[in-house]
């Protein structure tokens, strides 16, 4: 079997994959709402904070302002893609929270494009809800859901691109 039956193209996730993979994304979003109601989301210094985070909210601002920069000056190392991204949360006074769930919204998107994926290789229900399942519970992806870094929508970028190819 090289790739999904016609039949298979139509079918819902739950019936694709089963309960696993909805379980797994529910534990995961679980998890977020669970860290969440334990920090507020207004200081994204203490729980969230990474290397870059000042940086990315500081890009997010200013794009806000229609420029790109930080009081250092002009920005000439990263792309305006996440910021870009961060905008919104910026502008409503909630940048952790709203990174948090869009961050966690694309991971659960990036575990739907693998089970499709998997499915477009040829792979079994039972493979392809395996595939979802690690990849859902996946330390690392748990790490860019909880974390103000690029890496969630780059992943989801990435395995876009993939299924695209497919």
């Amino acid at each position: 079997m090289i790739g999904a039956s016609p039949s298979d193209r139509h079918r819902s996730l739950v019936e694709l994959c089963g309960w696993p993979i909805v379980i797994a994304l529910v534990a995961r979003l679980g998890l977020i709402i669970f860290v969440l109601a334990r920090h507020p989301g207004r200081r994204p210094d203490r729980l969230f904070r990474t290397a870059d985070t000042q940086r990315y909210l500081d890009l997010a601002a200013s794009i806000l302002r229609g420029e790109f920069s930080t009081v250092a000056g002009p920005e000439v190392y990263r792309l305006p893609g996440y910021p870009l991204f961060l905008s919104p949360g910026v502008a409503l006074g909630w940048p952790t929270v709203y990174a948090l769930f869009a961050q966690s919204l694309l991971c659960c998107l990036l575990v739907i494009i693998v089970v499709r994926t998997a499915r477009l290789m040829g792979l079994g229900d039972r493979a392809a809800t395996a595939a979802g399942v690690l990849c859902a519970l996946e330390p690392t992806l748990l790490l860019w859901s909880l974390q103000l870094m690029a890496d969630a929508p780059l992943g989801a970028v990435v395995a876009a691109a993939t299924l695209a190819l497919l």
